[in-house]
C-alpha cells in the first residue's frame, strides 16, 4: 500500500477522493449488475485490479493503470503502458492513476504534470501544492501486480465450480460432454488423441455454458427487465436458448444479412429478433443502446466473468475426465472459452500446457497479445467465421489470456477444411470451422506430444450444408 507523504489535511482530501471514486465505482457496476468491489482502500493499484474483478468493461491489460482517455493530458507515455477505460461516468473524472517512471503518480483532468514522482494536487487547482509519494520498485510492483492477477483468477476458479453446479441442476440444462479418444488421430500422431465433445452440447456449441450461467445469475429484477445479445451465430441460439429455459425475455439484434435459416433458428426459441442495417458490429452497437437505455442487461459473448465462468466448466470436465491430462487444444475468438478453461486447468493442472489455436485469417487476440494491448486488427474471410471480429476494448479475457495460454498456433484455411474433412470421415462429426481450427492445430503439432494425452476442445457443430459442402469440395 502507497501511503502520502503530505500534508495531513491534504492527505485527508487524497483519501476522501479515494473513496468517492470507489463509490462511484460501486454505483456504476450495481446499475449495470455487476460484482460491488471490496471495502475501499487507499490502494490504487488494487483498485485497478478490483474494478477489473468486477466484471464491467473497465478491467485493464494487465497493467497498474487506470486512465480516462478523453480527459487527461498525457505527455511522454508509452501508449502500450495505457488502459482506457471510457465507461467511467463524469462523476469519476477528477482523479486518474497511472504508474510511471518507478513513482505513482496522481493526476487531475487536464491539469497534469508527468514529472517523475509529482504532480499538481487534483484537490486545489492554482495551489501549486505538491502531492509526493515514496518511490516503489518495478520489479516489486510487479510482484504485487501478479499476486492480485492470481487472487483474480482463484476468485473465477470459484465462480466455475459455482456455475458447473448452476448450469447442470436445472432440468434441460447444461450436458457434460464425453472426453473420447480417436484411435485413428492417436495412431496418426503417436498421441493419446482425445476430442471433447462440445459438438454435442444443447444448441451445437460450447455458447451455452455462459449464456445460461448469466441468465440463472440474474437477479429478479433484471430477469424482469430482460437481456439483450448480438448474435447471428452460436452465441444467439444459445442465448435465446438460455432466456427460455430461465424465463426471461430475451431480444437478439441481428444483421439484415443475416441468413434466413439462422435467423428462424433464434426465432424458434422463442427470442425476439431486431434486424439492423449494416454488419454484425451495427447489431452490436444496436443492443448495447438499448440495453444501456431500456435498463436491461446485455449478454456478452466473452466479455462478461458470468459467461466466462460458464464457458470455463468445460475446463473443470476436462480435469475430472483426464487427471493426467498433458495438454488443451482450444480456438480462440473473443477468448472467453480460452480464459475459462485456462483458468481452471493452471490452478487445479498446473503442468497442462494451454495452446491457443486461430485461423490465419481472424488472429484478432493473438495481435493482441503480440502486441501487448487490444487494437484493431484486420481480417479476411475464414471458414472459423465464429472467431471473426475485434476485441471490444478493457476486455476481461485480455489479461486472462496473457496468463493462462502457453502456445500459439495460426492455422490456414486448407488445414481448417483438411481437418473438418477428416472429422467427417473418421468419426462421422460434421464440425464448423472454428471447431476444425483446434483440430487442425492438434493434427499439425501432436507429435509433439507422442506418448501423452491431448485434448482438442471440438467448440460447435453449426455450420450450413452449403459451406459444408464448400468444404468437401476443397479437397
Amino acid at each position: 500500500m502507497c501511503h502520502l507523504h503530505a500534508p495531513s489535511s491534504l492527505a485527508s482530501a487524497v483519501a476522501r477522493l479515494f473513496h468517492g471514486l470507489l463509490g462511484s465505482i460501486d454505483t456504476l457496476l450495481r446499475e449495470r449488475n455487476c460484482r460491488p468491489p471490496t471495502e475501499p482502500t487507499l490502494d490504487p493499484v488494487g483498485l485497478q485490479i478490483r474494478v477489473a474483478d468486477c466484471g464491467d468493461k473497465l478491467a485493464a491489460a494487465g497493467v497498474p493503470i487506470l486512465l480516462h482517455r478523453r480527459h487527461v493530458r498525457r505527455r511522454n507515455i508509452s501508449e502500450s503502458r495505457l488502459t482506457h477505460c471510457q465507461n467511467l461516468p463524469l462523476l469519476v473524472q477528477p482523479l486518474v492513476l497511472m504508474f510511471e517512471t518507478a513513482h505513482l503518480v496522481v493526476f487531475s483532468a487536464g491539469r497534469a504534470s508527468t514529472k517523475a514522482g509529482q504532480s499538481q494536487s487534483p484537490l486545489s487547482p492554482g495551489s501549486g501544492t505538491v502531492v509526493q509519494f515514496p518511490r516503489i520498485s518495478i520489479s516489486s510492483e510487479e510482484n504485487r501486480l501478479k499476486e492480485v492477477r492470481n487472487r483474480t483468477v482463484k476468485n473465477l476458479v470459484n465462480d466455475i465450480v459455482a456455475a458447473d453446479r448452476r448450469i447442470k441442476a436445472i432440468d434441460g440444462g447444461v450436458r457434460e460432454t464425453p472426453l473420447d479418444e480417436s484411435d485413428e488421430f492417436s495412431d496418426r500422431t503417436g498421441a493419446s488423441f482425445l476430442l471433447k465433445g462440445e459438438h454435442l452440447q444443447r444448441t451445437g456449441s460450447f455458447k451455452f455454458r455462459g449464456a445460461l450461467n448469466k441468465v440463472l445469475c440474474l437477479n429478479d429484477e433484471d430477469r424482469e427487465r430482460g437481456i439483450v445479445a448480438a448474435s447471428s451465430g452460436n452465441h444467439g441460439r444459445a442465448t435465446a436458448q438460455a432466456a427460455r429455459m430461465g424465463g426471461v425475455d430475451a431480444t437478439i439484434y441481428l444483421p439484415e444479412s443475416v441468413s434466413p435459416l439462422k435467423h428462424s433458428n433464434i426465432k424458434r426459441l422463442g427470442a425476439n429478433t431486431v434486424l439492423v442495417p449494416g454488419d454484425a458490429v451495427e447489431g452490436e452497437r444496436a443492443a448495447r443502446a438499448v440495453a444501456e437505455r431500456e435498463g436491461k442487461t446485455y449478454v456478452s459473448p466473452y466479455a462478461d466473468l458470468d459467461v466466462i465462468a460458464g464457458q470455463g466448466t468445460v475446463g473443470l470436465e476436462l480435469a475430472d475426465e483426464c487427471p493426467d491430462l498433458a495438454v488443451v487444444y482450444v480456438c480462440v475468438g473473443g477468448g472467453g472459452l480460452i480464459a475459462g478453461i485456462g483458468s481452471y486447468l493452471k490452478t487445479h493442472r498446473p503442468d497442462v500446457e494451454i495452446i491457443g489455436c486461430w485461423a490465419e485469417n481472424t488472429p484478432a487476440m493473438h495481435l493482441c497479445m503480440e502486441k501487448g494491448e487490444i487494437h484493431d486488427t484486420p481480417e479476411t474471410h475464414s471458414l472459423s467465421d465464429g472467431t471473426a471480429g475485434s476485441i471490444e476494448e478493457g476486455a476481461i479475457t485480455f489479461p486472462l489470456c496473457q496468463q493462462v495460454i502457453d502456445r500459439h498456433l495460426l492455422i490456414s484455411e486448407a488445414e481448417i477444411a483438411s481437418a473438418m474433412r477428416d472429422m467427417a470421415a473418421i468419426e462421422n462429426f460434421i464440425i464448423e470451422g472454428s471447431a476444425g481450427v483446434a483440430l487442425a492445430a492438434a493434427l499439425k503439432t501432436a507429435s509433439d506430444y507422442q506418448g501423452r494425452k491431448i485434448a482438442v476442445v471440438v467448440c460447435g457443430r453449426n455450420i450450413s450444408l452449403d459451406t459444408f459442402r464448400s468444404v468437401l469440395e476443397m479437397g
